[in-house]
């Protein structure tokens, strides 16, 4: 199934459809797919978009299975950040 849904994905993420980029990512890191490449249009772009603490969580995820030893944690740290940042402005 995801050999099927990765060329769709390109596709959209490589268009100017508005469209939630980590839902790609996800598919990527989910099916242990080009990581690499899920990092890049799914959760980059994600992140760009809106700076939310899950997407931060999945992006260190990733950096994670990398192999990357220092920006999983700083990206856990900025995580917190912006979890504690939402429930501010939530309550």
């Amino acid at each position: 199934m995801p050999a099927k849904l990765v060329p769709a994905i390109e596709a959209v993420m490589a268009s100017d459809a508005k469209t939630t980029p980590l839902s790609g990512g996800d598919v990527y890191y989910d099916h242990e797919l080009d990581l690499r490449k899920g990092q890049q249009v799914g959760f980059d772009a994600a992140i760009a978009e809106r700076e939310a603490h899950y997407i931060v969580y999945l992006k260190a995820k990733i950096l994670a299975k990398l192999g990357d030893r220092r920006a999983p944690s700083a990206a856990a740290n900025a995580q917190g950040e912006l979890a504690i940042q939402s429930q501010r402005t939530h309550t």
